[in-house]
């Protein structure tokens, strides 16, 4: 059996993967980066799921024009 040690040596890496990843793509979608950098580091990857749901901002204003 895997020790608490070896569980949050696993996880950590996701974690920090998902701090990353939603503010880089809330950037991309035209959303506020630092808003879901928090969101990334309280939700985990739950925050990336939640992003994904979310419009994209930048392609709703092109297909405006």
């Amino acid at each position: 059996m895997l020790g608490l040690g070896a569980l949050v040596m696993g996880a950590l890496p996701l974690w920090l993967f998902s701090v990353w990843a939603s503010g880089s793509a809330a950037e991309k979608k035209g959303l506020s980066e630092n808003k879901w950098l928090v969101a990334g580091l309280l939700f985990g990857p739950f925050a990336l799921l939640a992003l994904a749901a979310q419009p994209d901002l930048k392609q709703q204003h092109f297909l405006r024009l």
